[in-house]
């Protein structure tokens, strides 16, 4: 999708960093611009987030912490994709031992430091698109993309049904839907999916509504001529946003 989306006229905010390497892609795709904001809160990423920066010389802002409105703690988990945040108001409800306060800055904050507007987002952090969502910045955006998953494993399982039911209230409309490739064979990878909201009156969503099937993946998988090992787009199948998975 970063690749197919993302171009040097996109400032992004990307939730879910760990090591870097969508940041470096996304890096590459604003042409090493610096209007790339790279967050992560969890400490065990961030030595190997700034050494693959530094060995890549990819220009991106790092967070270490998260961009919220409200302090935030970190429960650590058993690997390295399950831990979490709570926000300030939702530790002493949670029952969760272990925390960790992380820093964090707001989205105004964020973008006077950084000289720009942020345009685009990408949200890849296991669960934590409620805390997005609670920033406001995606009303301001254009773009959306996000990985879908953690369907119904708590404590940060997510409807992301409901979620494409928000953004279309917002004026998105959805313009990619894809399956995850990494490792089709396991269920974690077989389940997940990935999709791209852009608001209606831009570029791709007029792109979008000139596709059949009103997905841009489809439009890019030929035009690339890409097998299904490296890209295999959804379809309406799973589109109803009654679904965890849908939307």
């Amino acid at each position: 999708m970063v690749d197919a989306l993302i171009s040097p006229s996109h400032s992004v905010i990307e939730f879910g960093a760990r090591f870097g390497t969508t940041s470096c892609r996304l890096a590459h795709a604003t042409k090493n611009s610096g209007n790339v904001v790279s967050v992560d809160p969890d400490r065990s990423a961030h030595k190997f987030l700034l050494e693959n920066r530094e060995l890549n010389r990819c220009n991106f802002h790092a967070v270490l912490g998260v961009v919220a409105l409200k302090n935030s703690f970190m429960v650590a988990g058993r690997t390295g994709y399950d831990g979490y945040t709570l926000s300030a108001d939702e530790v002493g409800r949670s029952g969760a031992t272990g925390l960790d306060a992380v820093p964090s800055i707001t989205p105004k904050t964020l973008q006077k430091f950084i000289g720009t507007k942020i345009n685009a987002l990408l949200i890849d952090c296991e669960g934590c698109i409620a805390r997005v969502f609670e920033t406001g910045i995606v009303e301001q955006v254009e773009l959306v993309l996000m990985e879908m998953d953690q369907f119904g494993i708590p404590p940060r399982s997510v409807h992301y049904g409901q979620y494409s039911k928000r953004l279309r209230g917002m004026g998105f409309v959805r313009i990619w839907f894809s399956h995850d490739t990494f490792d089709p064979r396991a269920s974690w990878s077989a389940d997940m999916l990935h999709a791209a909201w852009a608001k209606n009156g831009t570029e791709y969503a007029r792109m979008a509504a000139q596709q059949a099937d009103h997905n841009l993946c489809t439009h890019y998988k030929g035009r690339h001529n890409l097998p299904d090992k490296f890209l295999r787009c959804a379809t309406e199948d799973k589109g109803g946003d009654h679904r965890p998975n849908g939307g």
